[in-house]
């Protein structure tokens, strides 16, 4: 089973958004903010995407709200190390 290096905690104001008391643009700022306050990743190229996927979310609209989220859950589904059974993976998206 998988690991993960950090967690992004997103449950509360998850349920908030399920509820319609937040919006995709409140939720959008509040994950980017989450992601900010990450520590900074070892691997470039893991924390560039943080980075990028971070300001998709300073501007994101009801539109592209799931796309910005499957780009978050790609980038911490990567495999920063390990094989198949004992892999490390960048970062938990807690929405449940």
């Amino acid at each position: 089973m998988a690991k993960w290096e950090r967690t992004l905690d997103l449950l509360p104001e998850w349920n908030e958004l399920k509820s319609g008391n937040i919006t995709p643009e409140e939720m959008g700022v509040i994950i980017a903010e989450r992601l900010d306050a990450l520590t900074s990743y070892d691997d470039v190229w893991i924390d560039e995407e943080r980075l990028e996927i971070m300001d998709q979310f300073k501007s994101v609209d009801e539109t592209t709200f799931n796309y910005c989220m499957e780009d978050l859950y790609n980038w911490a589904d990567e495999k920063i190390s390990g094989d198949f059974f004992d892999a490390v993976k960048t970062c938990w998206v807690r929405t449940f």
